[in-house]
Parts: structure tokens; sequence; C-alpha cells
């Protein structure tokens, strides 16, 4: 007798296991949608695949570039809606958020390098300041 195959009963057959990482693949209205979940537990990536499905369908995580609204797909806006905000008040969210994650030493350096720039910068908006608006030669 020949050997008997392994079934796959049991498996989701939208989710698959390379390795130790699982990978979503499915199709939602004719487009398909791959991603790899990384190594976790079979019912933790059916979670997360039901929670992309849920996204897709409320037109909140788009698929090749595409999202599902008002019962059709739309092209996706390319550029998210970013704010423009003021260097200075950047700079200030910025280091909120490094004083929390990091060492007290660090923070204070970070202090430091953020008097140089937001005299360099001040009154800017961030969609101003590019590579070519920092001289790195000091003047003379």
């Amino acid at each position: 007798m020949g050997r008997q195959k392994k079934s796959n009963e049991g498996w989701p057959k939208s989710l698959f296991k390379r390795g130790e990482s699982w990978i979503l693949d499915f199709r939602f209205r004719g487009q398909r949608y791959v991603e790899t979940l990384g190594p976790m537990s079979r019912t933790k990536a059916q979670e997360k695949r039901d929670k992309k499905r849920g996204d897709i369908a409320a037109g909140e995580l788009a698929v090749n570039g595409m999202l599902w609204r008002n019962k059709r797909w739309e092209q996706a806006d390319e550029h998210p809606c970013v704010e423009d905000i003021l260097f200075e008040e950047a700079c200030e969210k910025y280091l909120d958020w490094y004083k929390g994650h990091s060492r007290s030493r660090s923070y204070d350096r970070h202090v430091t390098s953020a008097i140089a720039l937001k005299a360099a910068f001040s009154g800017k908006r961030l969609s101003q300041i590019s590579a070519f608006a920092i001289d790195y030669r000091p003047s003379t």
C-alpha cells in the first residue's frame, strides 16, 4: 500500500505556514491580497486574517492600490494627508515622544541639538525643509 496524503482539513484555506511564518493569501471581490504575518500561533493568524478582511471590506486597507468603497473598487489616495506643521511644533512633539523612549542622556543630547535646529528652521513648515536647505559648510 502507498502512503496516504496528509489531509489539510483543519487548516483555513487562506492561511499557509512556511517554516515558522504564516502566509495570508486570499481574494476579495476579485483582488488578491498576500501578506507574510510572521511567526505566531494559528489562532492569532486567523484573528489577523479576519481583521484584514474586515478592514478591506470597510475600505480602510488598500489592496493593490485600490480601496473597496461604495460597492466598487476605487483608486487609493497616492499621498495620504499629512499635517504640515511648523518645525518648532514638530521638534517639540518629537522631543516629547523621545523622552519616554530613551535614556535621559540621549534625550539631553537631542534637546541640545534641537536648539541650533530651531534657530536655523524657525518659522518654516516641514514641507519647506529639504536636504538643499541645510548648509554643511560653516559661513565665513
